[in-house]
């Protein structure tokens, strides 16, 4: 699995998050931490975490054909945290499933 990870460089919240997704999804999930490079992006995290999630997985679907999934989490200062999935389909597809 591919993660693209919310934290900051903040050693608490890295570490956590980290625990949580070894634990939930997989020991061996690759994890992206953007925030390390960029920074605070201050309202933009979300869509900075989408595309970043979404160029790995079009480079991970290069590699290894549709199927393959990112998760995206996100934290915003005021306190508002989510995650999304984020999943290749063969070209031409018309599936589209929305869940909670």
């Amino acid at each position: 699995g591919l993660v693209v990870g919310l934290a900051n460089g903040d050693d608490k919240l890295q570490k956590t998050e980290q625990a949580a997704i070894r634990l939930c999804l997989s020991p061996a999930a690759e994890i992206l931490w953007p925030k390390h490079t960029l920074g605070e992006t201050f309202g933009a995290s979300e869509i900075i975490g989408a595309l970043v999630g979404t160029l790995a997985l079009g480079a991970q679907t290069e590699r290894e054909g549709p199927g393959r999934c990112v998760v995206v989490n996100t934290a915003q200062v005021g306190g508002m945290v989510g995650s999304v999935l984020l999943r290749a389909t063969p070209v031409g597809s018309r599936e589209v499933q929305l869940g909670a």
